[in-house]
C-alpha cells in the first residue's frame, strides 16, 4: 500500500523536501543501488560505493554504511533486510553505544538512503541504529529488539528523516533506576530537524521517546509525530 508521505520530513521548505531513496509516487529513484541483507550475508554482502573518485567494493552491512561517510556517493542507496539479523551476524559495529552507525561527512549530509524490511518478519536483534550528520534518510518496515541503548538514536546534525512502520521493543537494562528496559526507543536531539515519525508501534518500552535535550532545540526542531502507538510503554510519549 502507499505510505503517507506527510509531516516535516516532506515539507517543501525542508532541506531535501523528502526522505529516502524512493520518489513521492513510491517508485525507486533513478540509478538506485539496491542491497539485500540477511543473517547469512550481513558479514559478506558487497556493494560498490563511490569513494572519492573510484567505485570501491565494500563488504559487510556496517562497512557499506561506513563508506557513505566520505560524502562522494551520490546515487540513491537502498538496503533491504530479509528476516532477522542478530548482533552476532554483523561484520562490526561502528557505534559502541548503539550498534549500526549511519553517518554523514558533515552536518545534514545527503545520504539519499532507505533501510527497509521486506515482508512481515524483518528485524534487527541485539543492536540499534545511530544516525549522525545524516540527511535524506528513511527507515521503514522492520522490528528492533533488545537494543544496546536506544533502538533508533538520531543524535547530532540530522535532517529529513522519515521513521515509519517500525516495531520498537525495549532494550538492554542500563545503569540507572529508570533504565530497566533500556535507555530509550526513539530519540532525537542535538540540532536534528525536519523529521517525521509515523505509524510506529512502541512495545512495552521504558523511556520511550526523547525529543530535544537542551536549549539547542528551541529554535529549529521541526518534528512530526503521527499515528504512533505507545503500547504499554512507561514514559516519554514523547518527552519534549
Amino acid at each position: 500500500r502507499a505510505y503517507n508521505r506527510a509531516g516535516f520530513a516532506w515539507a517543501d521548505s525542508s532541506t531535501y523536501k523528502g526522505a529516502g531513496a524512493y520518489n513521492k509516487d513510491g517508485t525507486l529513484k533513478d540509478n538506485a543501488v539496491v542491497i539485500y541483507v540477511t543473517s547469512e550475508t550481513a558479514k559478506t554482502v558487497t556493494a560498490g560505493i563511490q569513494v572519492d573518485k573510484t567505485i570501491v567494493q565494500r563488504t559487510g552491512f556496517q562497512d557499506i554504511m561506513q563508506a557513505l561517510e566520505k560524502g562522494t556517493e551520490t546515487r540513491p542507496i537502498v538496503v533491504r533486510i530479509i528476516g532477522m539479523i542478530n548482533a552476532a551476524d554483523m561484520d562490526r559495529f561502528d557505534s559502541g553505544d548503539e550498534g549500526l552507525q549511519i553517518k554523514g561527512k558533515a552536518k545534514y549530509a545527503n545520504l539519499n538512503l532507505t533501510i527497509e524490511g521486506i515482508g512481515n518478519d524483518a528485524g534487527i536483534n541485539g543492536f540499534g541504529m545511530l544516525l549522525r550528520n545524516a540527511g535524506n534518510v528513511e527507515l521503514r518496515n522492520f522490528g528492533v529488539l533488545n537494543c544496546m541503548d536506544d533502538c533508533i538514536s538520531m543524535d547530532t546534525g540530522n535532517c529529513n528523516l522519515w521513521v515509519h512502520n517500525i516495531d520498537l521493543f525495549y532494550g538492554n537494562a542500563g545503569g540507572d533506576s529508570d533504565q530497566a528496559k533500556g535507555d530509550g526507543s526513539l530519540d532525537i536531539k542535538v540540532g536534528s530537524t525536519w523529521v517525521t515519525f509515523s505509524e510506529n508501534h512502541l512495545w512495552d518500552s521504558g523511556k520511550t521517546s526523547l525529543c530535544g535535550m537542551t536549549s539547542d532545540c528551541y529554535s529549529h526542531y521541526y518534528v512530526t509525530y503521527c499515528d504512533n502507538w505507545f503500547d504499554h510503554s512507561d514514559s516519554r510519549h514523547p518527552r519534549m
